[in-house]
């Protein structure tokens, strides 16, 4: 029973440990490139969107899990934001790593999310192109699609992405949407 406990208790650990908050990171390589990696997945009616699809639009792109708690705390707040923000041309995009379809809906489903575009990285390969190893990360686009440096949330502080959750729901940040959309 005690070994039982320990197992669980390590197990436990080693995933919230993958959701821990964290000082933001570096972008991964991909960033020294013009433009964030190229993709297409299909978002939770089966319709298929890529970067393409999202050019023109200011964009919030995280990755997240249904195991990740910080990730579905970002999720209500993403939702919240894009409910607010629907008179400017940033959409919130939620790409599912690291568990079933099926999972990935029910959990947009119980969180009702309508405005955050929920796309399904079935084999994990746009998580790799993105270096997404701990969740949850986000990355803001611009209107060309290239990732591009945003104000922290919490720390006011220029990064290029965001590992762990953030208090995203700030004047801050928002502002900073809203100028990026309109450039």
């Amino acid at each position: 029973m005690l070994r039982a406990s320990k197992f669980i208790f390590a197990v436990l650990l080693i995933a919230l440990s993958a959701c821990a908050r964290r000082a933001p990171v570096p972008l991964p390589d991909f960033a020294a490139r013009a433009t964030t990696p190229e993709f297409q997945l299909l978002d939770l009616n089966g319709a298929v969107t890529s970067l393409d699809t999202l050019r023109g639009k200011a964009v919030v792109l995280s990755f997240w899990a249904p195991w990740c708690f910080e990730c579905l705390a970002e999720l209500d707040a993403f939702e919240r934001m894009s409910k607010a923000m629907a008179d400017f041309d940033v959409e919130f995009v939620a790409i599912g790593v690291s568990d079933s379809p099926e999972r990935m809906r029910a959990v947009a489903h119980e969180k009702q999310l309508q405005r955050v575009k929920v796309l399904i990285d079935e084999r994990d390969e746009v998580r790799q192109r993105f270096d997404a190893t701990t969740l949850p990360l986000t990355f803001v686009l611009d209107r060309s699609g290239r990732t591009t440096p945003f104000p922290d949330p919490d720390t006011g502080q220029e990064t290029k992405s965001c590992l762990g959750a953030r208090g995203w729901e700030t004047k801050r940040f928002a502002d900073y949407l809203m100028a990026l959309s309109e450039e």
